[in-house]
């Protein structure tokens, strides 16, 4: 039976939420730094061939790429409903907020950016979670390191959640999806902002930003009120494009040309940009309590 060779490392449905009308997207590579000629389709981009085929004993297979699917179905629900709802009470649930987590988990264990990193958080995993028996077994197991790190980019986004029980933010964190009316948004292939590498559950439950369309993104904010202006959508957009493997979506060419411009100045701060990551982050905390504080004043008021 024939399998699967083109494997999404961002699934079509999630590339859908930054389209334009006609259901294409601009894409910037910026290996080549260059906007290709014309939008593509969901399909057309952000994949690689063959990812995630497993080669054992000289037979190959695609049930890693089932097992994503699988996740991508269970998943995309829950995103839509985060992207459409006009009632944001509805869809900001604990309920959506699992599923929000178990949909970041695995995109981190399944873009390209991350493959160096995700080599060395499995040596750490290996060293310290030594109650883990998925990763006991897949280490028995006689197949290449390179096979090995395939499997267990399926089961720890697993192991990660299933560690949630032992997870309390205290109700400090709060799970916020902003709509900013506007399509201001890009996708990058690496789409959700951290403020460092995330190791475990709590590591994304904290503050962090992820666009989930053009128009909205899900932020945990460690205050329930926010003031993010445009300086922050600059801001996210260009981390964004600066943290990204190769490609960068927007449903405009007009836009995108507007982006790539900002960033050409943006990448030549080279390290820098972990400091500007840094006071970004920072800046979130300090809107926040500003805009608490001014609620407080007009309280008293």
């Amino acid at each position: 039976m024939a399998i699967s060779k083109r494997h999404h490392y961002l699934p079509e449905f999630f590339i859908k939420g930054f389209t334009n009308d006609a259901g294409l997207i601009w894409v910037y590579d910026k290996i080549e730094d260059r906007i290709l000629d014309k939008p593509l389709s969901p399909k057309s981009i952000f994949y690689q061939w063959n990812r995630n085929t497993l080669e054992v004993g000289g037979h190959q297979s695609d049930i890693i790429e089932q097992a994503y699917s699988y996740v991508d179905n269970r998943t995309a629900k829950y995103l839509y409903e985060c992207r459409t709802e006009m009632d944001l009470d509805k869809v900001e649930t604990m309920e959506h907020f699992g599923y929000i987590i178990l949909f970041m988990i695995f995109n981190f264990w399944r873009v390209p950016q991350n493959d160096n990193q995700n080599e060395l958080l499995m040596k750490f995993y290996s060293e310290t979670k030594l109650d883990w028996e998925s990763l006991l077994k897949l280490n028995a197991l006689d197949i290449s390191s390179i096979e090995k790190t395939k499997i267990a980019k399926t089961f720890i986004p697993i192991e990660i959640m299933r560690e949630a029980t032992k997870f309390n933010t205290g109700g400090k964190i709060q799970f916020k999806i902003i709509d900013f009316k506007s399509p201001v948004f890009l996708l990058s292939d690496n789409p959700v902002l951290l403020p460092k590498i995330p190791v475990d559950i709590t590591d994304f439950s904290t503050s962090l930003i992820f666009p989930i369309s053009r128009e909205r993104i899900i932020c945990f904010l460690e205050e329930p009120k926010y003031n993010l202006g445009i300086e922050f959508i600059k801001t996210a957009d260009l981390l964004l494009m600066h943290q990204a493997n190769r490609y960068i979506g927007f449903h405009s060419k007009e836009g995108l040309d507007n982006f790539v411009s900002g960033y050409r100045h943006f990448r030549k701060i080279g390290d820098h940009a972990d400091i500007v990551k840094r006071d970004f982050f920072q800046s979130i905390k300090l809107s926040a309590r500003s805009a608490t504080n001014n609620l407080v004043q007009q309280d008293n008021g």
